[in-house]
């Protein structure tokens, strides 16, 4: 789902274009979602829809991407209504996803979905337990039974006491999907279709199942201080597995490495250093302070010294350039789909 304005951003650009990593925020669950197995991906767009298909279509050239319009935003249940022409005909289960939380992985959404395949239930809501609930949606259960989802705006008090609360991800079987869909209303405290109506539907039948995760894993992007969070969150992410693999970071929260970025081995990289874009680094190399690169190509044992910044350049093996160094060439392909 990526409809929505993101108005508490303030921000002329769509939430969902909003760079992370090197990315627009969105292509991160779709890049996820498309590398599921068997998976077709349609997203729904709505505000500032002709910039975020066209940021997706150069994104992942290729691939098998579908768009939906919701044309008015009135809620997830709306937004998922207008998706389920493009996977007419299909049987099976969809995933739910939200166009503003990036740092799911593969592996929670194959956990939900073999989840709700095991148990033979309808639905499957991932949920989570924050050290604030503030004002998520609470996961009411009778015992173990998953019975409904309840948005804090219409909850009572005791309701809102519960900390357990939905992440907004879920696995659907479809056919229960088509079926219930159509019956959601907008008899609620912000007149909204709400998706979350489906888990009673589900619940009814004692066929609504939920799985628990990190809250950081579902953190949403709905201010400039969470878009902040989850890149420092994904920088950590791509540092942990550089270290893993033979590269010395000096100082790993003063390093900026897009997970775009390809390294050798026996590397050395010293504070305030940037690499993004369609960086490739061989072994041995060594990249000194404020150092900057894009798009570039070194071969092994390059030395770049102090506060040089290249662009789509290409070093050959035992190469050193002086420090304070300003060089560009024609920028290489930002298709990060692989």
């Amino acid at each position: 789902m990526a409809a929505g304005r993101g108005t508490r951003l303030r921000a002329s650009l769509s939430k969902m274009l909003l760079p992370l990593d090197g990315l627009p925020l969105v292509a991160h669950p779709v890049r996820m979602a498309l590398r599921l197995k068997g998976s077709e991906v349609v997203v729904v767009v709505g505000h500032q829809k002709e910039a975020v298909q066209r940021a997706l279509r150069g994104q992942f050239k290729g691939k098998s991407l579908r768009f939906a319009l919701q044309r008015q935003q009135r809620g997830t249940g709306d937004a998922v209504a207008a998706a389920l022409p493009k996977v007419r005909g299909r049987k099976g289960s969809v995933l739910i996803l939200s166009g503003d939380v990036p740092l799911l992985t593969a592996r929670t959404l194959g956990r939900l979905r073999r989840l709700r395949e095991r148990r033979n239930a309808q639905m499957a809501v991932l949920t989570m337990r924050p050290k604030d609930p503030a004002h998520y949606g609470r996961v009411i259960r009778e015992g173990r039974q998953v019975r409904r989802v309840v948005e804090y705006l219409d909850a009572s008090g005791p309701e809102r006491e519960v900390d357990e609360v939905n992440a907004g991800i879920y696995c659907v079987e479809l056919g229960f999907l088509r079926r219930e869909i159509r019956r959601l209303g907008a008899d609620n405290a912000t007149g909204e279709v709400y998706l979350t109506d489906l888990v009673a539907a589900a619940g009814d039948h004692d066929s609504a199942v939920a799985m628990q995760c990190d809250p950081l894993e579902v953190a949403g992007v709905n201010t400039w201080a969470d878009l902040a969070s989850v890149a420092q969150v994904l920088r950590r992410r791509v540092s942990t597995k550089l270290m893993a693999r033979g590269v010395f970071l000096e100082d790993p929260e003063r390093v900026v490495v897009h997970s775009s970025v390809r390294f050798g081995t026996d590397c050395r990289v010293a504070a305030g250093v940037e690499i993004t874009g369609r960086t490739r680094i061989g072994d041995r190399c060594r990249l000194e302070t404020g150092v900057v690169l894009r798009d570039c190509h070194l071969a092994d044992g390059v030395h770049v010294k102090p506060y040089c910044v290249l662009e789509g350049v290409r070093l050959e093996s035992g190469d050193q350039v002086a420090p304070h160094t300003h060089r560009a060439v024609d920028a290489q392909s930002t298709d990060y789909s692989q």
